[in-house]
């Protein structure tokens, strides 16, 4: 099976790329590859286009996505803050850069998962309850059919990305599956602070270097592993397309700050923490429901422990080369 990724030198797209290959598949990937961890994480294969999306000729990707089986659409741009920054760079790679490759995917159809985010969904009617070192869900969590309530560029572009991937998918019956995914995290270079903070944790315990906690250091999220990542895109690639499901750890697998600090520092990491200003609109608790990927028999099975784990134990083995993909972040 030939497969084309697009942002497949980031945590997931390159967990997959690897794992692919693994089995003995074809994997070509593009990603604009504009950082030092992009190297790290770059898989062996030759298949590697340094490109940004909505920067490619059209005929060119065309090309691409006809000479493959299967397409993996994780590139993006990453990082809430950064959005706000940035906000027309932002909606670029996260709409621009979807709408070239649905443009290409219209000219040669192929079984096409799109990884999007839950960041759009709004929360006012979710019930937490604070705990000392976590907020808890009392009643349900995000569904698909929760309303959305995008309160920053990156939430807009990625509600915009999810509509027009779905939109595509129905009007020219594209064989396109939309995750709006939760917070994925795994063992590869992530993009340091700005984005993929159990990742970037789990690296800094590894180096020796303080934590920042934003806030209280309560707040909560479900996490989901790139292993299951993997497992719902084989459930995507093999449906019809059209529809946009949530792909989350769920109640079972959550973490706040804290609890991620005291995890490493039960698997014997000397963790020093510091205190840093509470992010601007920062939800305290965000929970998805997996029963509409559950109907598909998909379900979360790598526990938050287990990913932790993994995670440290790698970046303890890969420790000389993560202090230089992130030297510009060493403690000064």
């Amino acid at each position: 099976m030939k497969y084309l990724i697009t942002g497949g030198l980031g945590v997931i797209g390159s967990l997959i790329s690897r794992r692919l290959l693994e089995q003995g598949h074809t994997v070509t990937i593009i990603d604009d590859g504009d950082a030092p961890r992009h190297d790290f994480n770059a898989p062996d294969t030759d298949l590697i286009f340094q490109n940004r999306l909505e920067e490619m000729a059209p005929d060119v990707l065309a090309e691409l996505v006809e000479q493959n089986d299967r397409v993996l659409h994780a590139a993006a741009s990453t990082g809430i803050p950064y959005s706000a920054q940035e906000p027309l760079d932002d909606w670029r790679r996260n709409v621009d850069g979807t709408l070239a490759l649905l443009e290409a995917l219209r000219k040669h159809p192929k079984p096409t998962v799109v990884l999007s985010s839950v960041k759009p969904y709004g929360l006012g009617w979710l019930t937490a309850l604070e705990r000392p070192t976590r907020f808890e869900l009392s009643g349900e969590g995000i569904k698909e059919e929760s309303p959305l309530y995008p309160d920053e560029p990156y939430a807009a572009s990625k509600a915009a990305q999810s509509h027009i991937a779905r939109a595509y998918a129905v009007t020219y019956r594209l064989p396109i599956t939309v995750f709006r995914c939760s917070n994925l995290y795994g063992p590869a270079a992530c993009h340091g602070p700005r984005h993929g903070w159990l990742t970037w944790f789990c690296i800094q315990a590894a180096l020796g270097w303080p934590i920042e906690i934003q806030g209280k250091g309560n707040q909560t999220r479900d996490m989901l592993f790139w292993s299951d990542v993997l497992a719902a895109c084989d459930v995507g690639w093999n449906q019809s397309g059209g529809q946009v499901l949530l792909l989350g750890g769920g109640r079972h697998n959550t973490a706040s700050p804290l609890e991620a600090v005291a995890a490493l520092r039960s698997l014997g990491a000397t963790v020093e923490t510091r205190s840093g200003p509470p992010r601007q609109n920062e939800d305290n608790l965000f929970v998805t429901e997996t029963t509409g990927m559950g109907f598909y028999g998909w379900l979360p099975r790598v526990s938050v422990a287990a990913g932790i784990a993994e995670i440290y134990e790698w970046a303890c083995k890969n420790r000389k080369r993560l202090a230089q993909v992130y030297a510009e972040y060493a403690p000064k």
